[in-house]
């Protein structure tokens, strides 16, 4: 185990590396040969891992940082290998953020790298799970949003409860988008997904299904925060309850992994949605 665990840490330095270019080639206007030739020497070392992984992601890493590339996205890069970080053994933690050494502070503008694995999980009521079961966990909180509506005793709080009871509120929360642009590629259920929420932060989140190559209409399900700070609260929730912060805005751009970007568009205007509901779990 212990040597496993030390051939998955040594991938973090070459990982590094390919971040470190790809980011001084498209952000920094670095093309220099040196930096070009250096890219892909990190590149070509950390590759049979990460296609051992997931072989879409190698090819958009391979294309972007080979000798002679036609073009370089920072983004493209790291979305590819965040989403096999887990594959890979290593965590955000591990590869960390890009270091400006000139102004002796971290570079800004990078969308924070985000851990899906139960690599980092946090303990639920004492139990370590062996899989992230947090987002099946925030099923208690429309339990909650239930017993409150029914407190309040009269008919529209009891209609309301009914609904949050049939369309959920807080667990498993997606996106149905359509994009502008179909997708050249394959994608499989689980692919990382990164946007921008309708005040401008990160939103991460997976794809919901296997897509084939010309699909254009596709499900994002969200990504839940360790600490819940940003959330896509909706289904059945009253307007007062619903939170939006970590839902992608309505128009936009995503990048999924292994793709690359592409703008979007909702597909209709209560395109927020919860497929988790405790209706679901009914046996009557």
């Amino acid at each position: 185990e212990n040597k496993d665990n030390i051939a998955d840490l040594m991938g973090v330095p070459l990982v590094q590396g390919v971040l470190r270019y790809a980011h001084k080639i498209d952000n920094l206007n670095d093309s220099t040969e040196k930096s070009r030739a250096e890219g892909a020497v990190f590149a070509a070392a950390i590759l049979p891992r990460l296609h051992a992984c997931n072989s879409n992601s190698a090819q958009i890493v391979y294309n972007n940082m080979k000798v002679g590339a036609v073009s370089t996205s920072f983004q493209d890069v790291k979305s590819a290998f965040e989403a096999n970080y887990a594959c890979m053994g290593i965590t955000c933690a591990d590869v960390g953020n890009l270091y400006n050494s000139d102004a002796n502070t971290f570079f800004t503008g990078i969308s924070q790298c985000v851990d899906t694995s139960p690599l980092n999980l946090d303990r639920i009521a004492g139990y370590l799970p062996g899989t992230n079961v947090v987002d099946h966990s925030l099923i208690d909180l429309d339990q909650k949003a239930i017993e409150e509506q029914i407190k309040v005793g009269t008919a529209e709080s009891f209609n309301v409860a009914r609904k949050i009871y049939e369309e959920g509120g807080h667990s498993k929360s997606f996106a149905e988008i359509t994009l502008d642009t179909a997708l050249v590629n394959p994608v499989n259920k689980g692919t990382s997904v990164i946007g921008e929420s309708a005040d401008g932060a990160w939103v991460y989140g997976s794809v919901m299904a296997d897509y084939e190559s010309n699909t254009r209409d596709i499900k994002v399900q969200y990504t839940v925060d360790a600490d819940n700070s940003r959330v896509c609260y909706v289904g059945g929730l009253p307007s007062d309850k619903v939170d939006t912060s970590g839902c992608l805005m309505e128009v936009g751009s995503i990048t999924i992994s292994g793709q690359g970007a592409f703008n979007y568009q909702a597909n209709n205007q209560g395109y927020n949605k919860n497929a988790r509901a405790i209706q679901g779990f009914s046996t009557a």
